[in-house]
């Protein structure tokens, strides 16, 4: 591992994914090797109805003894829906949630050459030992991107099955399509006028949304709410000022490609303020004065200075805003698998913490690695008992204007929409994902990815 971190830094790697901590620590804490299910561990299931984690593998690619390309690969056991025995896959070691990009570590001077390399020796365990390869979520932006599309066009022509896809998210009513659809459906009732008879369907709409989640997995359930937010959409007067509000609602109904938002960082903050918006601004400076007044600050701690007891806080503010909602920690093995992972990230000095504090307590966190020049967003967390005080999105400003006046080029804000994020900026990323096979008789690939990764049709390319 300390050589292949040492690739990551030479090649001026600035993906978490390429610098190997991530990955091996993914699969120490939530692999399967004691006859455990991956959902026990990780708290949800990725691949078919249910799945398992075996065997990690670290494929290397050597140049006179000096390691010049590296992945970290996961092999699993995979059941799906009407399948009389297990498929056995082959995928990166990470997923989506945790780790929002991956890709291939390669020397930049060689790039071409070790990625047919490896390719080499994963189409060869493909070819002896599984049915599937999955290599999922490497960004739109990824120097390796357009040699392994060669890669895998030329394979397709020696019996390989490829199938490559905008990574993208599945459409409709689902647990994670709730938090935008209540958002938009709540500013077009806001907005709306006219007949009282569709503003109280759609009031009454927003409280079956906000009432369901858990039970969104049943089919009957879903369709039935979706069959209504399009009826009620349907009969709401087109005018030009709700147009945005229901484009936006049919978008989360449709499958979508999955974005990564973004800021390209000025080299000053008065540049990226005036960036904003006028109302964003003046919300932003109106919300940091009211905090300000009321005694409350921020504090900045760096991967040197963090303590286990800011790890525990972090963790529990997360948790005590997103309870049994977060997509990052799960279950118990999660908490383990984050707590080490903040350790091991402060150690190399990747790591860190921003807490909001109001009357002598911690009442928001976030997380960042810095891989300079590019800071990434993780994980973050609030005491919902302080909502008002707008905490969560004065710490993310916070995160921001130090990355600024730290020289960082690039803030990346995670996988996924969220208002918040789309309000500081309007570019994002995508990633590509492949899937990979010798078999011509594998299962539909929707009974493969049944839940929120899309990998069927094309999604709509619109995000």
């Amino acid at each position: 591992m300390p050589a292949c971190v040492e690739l990551a830094v030479e090649s001026g790697a600035v993906l978490p994914f390429n610098y190997m901590y991530f990955p091996f620590l993914w699969w120490d804490h939530f692999n399967n090797l004691d006859n455990t299910l991956f959902s026990e561990k990780r708290g949800e299931n990725f691949l078919g109805v249910q799945s398992s984690l075996g065997t990690f593998f670290l494929i290397i690619a050597e140049d006179n003894g000096k390691i010049v390309g590296a992945t970290p690969l996961g092999e699993f056991s995979v059941k799906v829906a009407r399948a009389t025995n297990n498929l056995r896959a082959l995928s990166f070691a990470g997923d989506h949630q945790l780790m929002p990009y991956q890709d291939f570590l390669v020397l930049p001077s060689a790039r071409e050459d070790i990625l047919v390399s490896m390719f080499d020796k994963l189409l060869e365990m493909l070819k002896d030992h599984y049915d599937f390869l999955v290599l999922s979520c490497i960004p739109d932006n990824s120097l390796n991107l357009q040699f392994i599309q060669k890669i895998v066009s030329r394979s397709t022509q020696q019996g390989v099955i490829g199938q490559e896809k905008i990574t993208a998210h599945r459409g409709g009513v689902w647990p994670w399509t709730i938090k935008p659809l209540v958002f938009y459906c709540k500013r077009l009732l806001a907005k709306s006028h006219g007949n009282s008879s569709n503003l109280s369907d759609l009031a009454n709409f927003i409280k079956k949304l906000e009432s369901k989640t858990l039970s969104l997995f049943f089919l009957s359930t879903r369709k039935s709410l979706e069959s209504e937010i399009i009826n009620i959409l349907n009969r709401i007067d087109d005018e030009q000022n709700l147009f945005h509000e229901k484009c936006e609602i049919k978008k989360l109904l449709s499958h979508r490609p999955i974005i990564y938002p973004y800021i390209a960082l000025p080299s000053d903050a008065g540049t990226f303020f005036m960036s904003l918006s006028k109302k964003d601004r003046q919300d932003f400076r109106r919300y940091k004065r009211k905090f300000e007044r009321q005694c409350g600050y921020f504090e900045k701690i760096s991967s040197k200075e963090i303590s286990d007891k800011d790890i525990n806080d972090y963790i529990s503010l997360h948790l005590l805003r997103w309870d049994k909602g977060s997509a990052s920690v799960k279950s118990s093995y999660s908490i383990k698998f984050h707590t080490e992972l903040c350790k091991t990230l402060s150690a190399s000095g990747l790591f860190t913490l921003f807490f909001a504090n109001y009357n002598g307590k911690r009442i928001a966190a976030g997380s960042c690695i810095d891989i300079f020049p590019r800071r990434e967003a993780y994980i973050t967390g609030r005491d919902p008992n302080y909502g008002k005080l707008r905490a969560g999105i004065l710490l993310m400003m916070e995160n921001i204007l130090d990355a600024i006046d730290n020289g960082f080029h690039t803030y990346e804000l995670g996988g996924g929409w969220g208002s918040d994020k789309m309000t500081v900026t309007k570019k994002y990323h995508t990633s590509r994902s492949f899937l990979l096979t010798y078999s011509s008789d594998l299962p539909e690939v929707n009974s493969i990815f049944p839940g929120y990764m899309y990998m069927g049709n094309e999604p709509d390319q619109n995000p």
